[in-house]
């Protein structure tokens, strides 16, 4: 679909340690490893690599959980789309601010934090 020849697959777990999660999740990833299948295998990633980082392409989890992550998803879209634009614009200020002070991440991030956050106006949804 997306025209990637070997694409990267990670099994969604509680943690990236292989003696995290439940047996299915362990066993399942046991399989994938000695598959002896041409697949590039990267282990297990959290929630948190769910999305366009580019740290795999393909997520593999059971129903129950990849519906909820789903869920969350959606319901995290939803929100964004729902705030409006001129509180994008306030929160993105706040942000900027404390980053050039040096709040938060350290002072060494304020030189480069122009790069962080851009101030472009929203578009309409």
């Amino acid at each position: 679909m997306l025209d990637i020849e070997k694409p990267r697959i990670a099994l969604l777990n509680v943690g990236t340690e292989e003696v995290k999660g439940d047996n299915v999740v362990r066993e399942a990833a046991a399989l994938l490893r000695d598959s002896g299948l041409d697949i590039d295998y990267a282990g297990f990633v959290e929630g948190n690599d769910v999305g366009i980082d580019g740290t795999v392409d393909v997520i593999v989890t059971d129903g129950f959980t990849g519906n909820v992550a789903l869920k969350i998803a959606e319901g995290t879209a939803s929100l964004y789309v729902q705030v409006p634009c001129a509180m994008h614009f306030e929160v993105l200020s706040v942000a900027r601010s404390l980053i050039y002070s040096g709040a938060g991440r350290g002072a060494a991030c304020a030189q480069n934090s122009t790069q962080a956050f851009t101030m472009e106006p929203c578009s309409s949804v």
